[in-house]
């Protein structure tokens, strides 16, 4: 079920890429997330959705989960990328925490959030507002604009399902 399409204008020559995003909910049903977006990354080759999920979890914030549901999907459409991103968003339940698995620099220094779920949503809307009061810089710098306001707009529809 598509539950969001950002910036479609008609751009049918857009290469796809398949991304993952999670939900991860505590037993307490607070929400862990990033300061940047929900939890996730893209599939790599010979990987489903499921997969993915898995593997970002432990890469990013060294969680082992159980997939709970599946939320929807995302389209957002990069124009400097040229790229169609199809995200996939997951409700996830917390089994364990552990050390983050990850080899990649801009993940190692990543820290997670904990909030309830109106907490969270009010940080992504904070987010978008500020993102769009510094449109105009970070315009200048190439697709920043578009993937820090498409992260945001795709945590903050995967997260108001829950509501």
């Amino acid at each position: 079920m598509n539950i969001l399409e950002i910036n479609n204008n008609g751009q049918e020559n857009y290469s796809d890429r398949c991304v993952v995003k999670l939900v991860l909910l505590d037993q307490n049903n607070n929400i862990h997330y990033l300061a940047n977006g929900l939890v996730g990354g893209g599939l790599e080759s010979n990987e489903d959705y499921l997969q993915a999920a898995y593997r970002e979890a432990l890469e990013e914030v060294g969680y082992t989960i159980k997939i709970v549901k599946e939320l929807g999907e995302v389209t957002a459409y990069r124009d400097i990328l040229q790229k169609k991103y199809v995200t996939k968003g997951f409700i996830a339940e917390v089994i364990s925490i552990g050390e983050k698995t990850t080899i990649q620099e801009d993940e190692l220094c990543l820290q997670v959030l904990i909030s309830p779920l109106n907490e969270t949503i009010a940080h992504y809307e904070s987010i978008i507002l500020d993102i769009e009061k510094n449109k105009v810089e970070l315009m200048a710098h190439g697709d920043i604009y578009q993937s820090k306001l498409f992260n945001a707009m795709t945590a903050l529809a995967f997260l108001r399902l829950l509501k």
